[in-house]
């Protein structure tokens, strides 16, 4: 039978999670689904391999909205469920203290760091860190590690003068950051965040100030209450999902003693789910811009499938199943478009790399861009529709590729047009002729 209830775990983990941070639920659906991806102990039987549900995040908030908190919550919520030899939280590192390096004279890998091959969870509440420039030490090689550890399975494999360091990462990362100018230039250049469940979540004066009258609740919070809510998660765990800690290690490094439930794929759910996203990709991705935006959207949603099937497996899971449905594929859809997809598009959206004062002379070539494309489109198609419109743009691309300063998506296009009909350089006229349907635009 399928649940439409709130499974009790996540309503504790909420209560858990209300006791650092106030007013910020975006926080708490994100935390759950990386607290999930390492208590719920079942492996997804994916493409004739296990992979494991983990959930890698990047949380974009301005500062001040309980990245951190939320953070310091679950660190102290996972040292309870594991031990906190298992975990870290730090601020700064280098690519040697993820992965170690080689002993030169005893030609041994360093067991003073290898935080990637050693700890369940990694958590860095300035995720800038790991974003950094190129002229910065060990930039390159950090974001190179990275990118191995958030692939699935994570393997990481790195040359040195004095041997290879190689080996396999289960490592969870949970990293935070305000935005900035270099996440701006990640997204378009590295394949970081491609790899991660990313959001952003921008607060309204309102909602600030929400939190703001809310904040003594934090202060009155007790040490028993904290205790409290970890035994009952805990205990919630042990009880209803057959939790044991001593299975992690047992599956993971092939010792003896207890596995991980093996979650199974309905075929025709799996199918039914690729349509899903073929048909989202034709209405949503596809054309979303005419610039290199494009291809890295298109990137995103490659990922989404694998990332969907890991919520889809911890809903399953959660439901007391053994093997992903449809509407577990459809609970996991609606949470990966509403909280990760779109936080990418809303950061792609407003990447810009003009200054301020080339930003007019951008927007009037975009407008004559617009407008010229417009009368060309008029010729073949006396009706206009904003899709194919789009369309007819993305397969007369000639005008972009000559003025690489225009980049414009859909929504762009369509606020173009409104500002073309203020401005009386278009006007939109409903059709009357006789089993014509629809407006056209005549060019005033």
């Amino acid at each position: 039978m399928i649940s439409l209830q709130e499974p009790k775990l996540k309503t504790l983990f909420r209560e858990y999670i209300s006791l650092y941070v106030i007013g910020n639920e975006h926080l708490v659906e994100l935390m759950f689904l990386s607290f999930c991806g390492l208590v719920l102990q079942t492996k997804i039987l994916y493409s004739a391999k296990y992979i494991y549900p983990r959930i890698s995040s990047f949380v974009i908030q301005d500062s001040g909205s309980g990245k951190s908190q939320a953070m310091s919550a679950l660190y102290w919520l996972m040292a309870a469920m594991f031990s906190r030899a298992r975990i870290c939280k730090i601020t700064k590192t280098t690519d040697a203290a993820l992965i170690g390096t080689k002993d030169r004279d005893k030609n041994s890998e360093n067991e003073q760091s290898r935080l990637l091959f050693k700890r369940d969870l990694i958590l860095w509440d300035e995720g800038s860190v790991l974003l950094r420039g190129k002229n910065s030490p060990h930039s390159e090689n950090l974001q190179d590690i990275m990118q191995m550890a958030l692939d699935e399975p994570g393997y990481i494999s790195k040359a040195t003068k004095d041997g290879v360091i190689e080996g396999r990462t289960y490592a969870t990362i949970v990293a935070g950051s305000y935005f900035s100018d270099e996440i701006e230039q990640h997204v378009l250049k590295k394949g970081f965040f491609q790899r991660m469940f990313v959001t952003r979540k921008r607060f309204s004066n309102n909602e600030k100030r929400e939190m703001q009258l809310n904040l003594h609740k934090l202060e009155g919070v007790s040490l028993n209450q904290k205790r409290d809510l970890e035994a009952k998660i805990k205990n919630e765990l042990i009880v209803n999902y057959d939790f044991d800690f001593e299975k992690r290690t047992a599956d993971i490094y092939k010792y003896p003693g207890k596995k991980y439930s093996i979650m199974g794929i309905d075929n025709e759910a799996s199918k039914r789910f690729s349509e899903k996203m073929a048909n989202y990709m034709d209405e949503h991705i596809f054309k979303c811009y005419l610039d290199n935006r494009q291809q890295i959207i298109e990137t995103v949603w490659s990922r989404c499938r694998l990332l969907t099937i890991k919520v889809a497996a911890q809903h399953a899971f959660l439901d007391k199943r053994a093997t992903i449905l449809d509407c577990d594929y459809q609970s996991a859809f609606d949470l990966v478009v509403k909280y990760h997809l779109q936080s990418m598009k809303n950061i792609l959206d407003s990447i810009t790399d003009e200054k301020v004062v080339y930003k007019s002379i951008k927007k009037t070539r975009q407008k004559k861009f617009i407008l010229a494309s417009l009368k060309a489109f008029k010729k073949q198609k006396p009706n206009f529709n904003n899709k194919e419109f789009c369309e007819y743009l993305l397969k007369n691309k000639s005008g972009l590729e000559m003025d690489r300063e225009i980049k414009i998506g859909e929504s762009g296009i369509k606020t173009l047009i409104k500002v073309l009909e203020k401005e009386k350089k278009i006007k939109m006229i409903q059709m009357s002729q006789k089993g014509a349907k629809g407006k056209t635009i005549e060019i005033l």
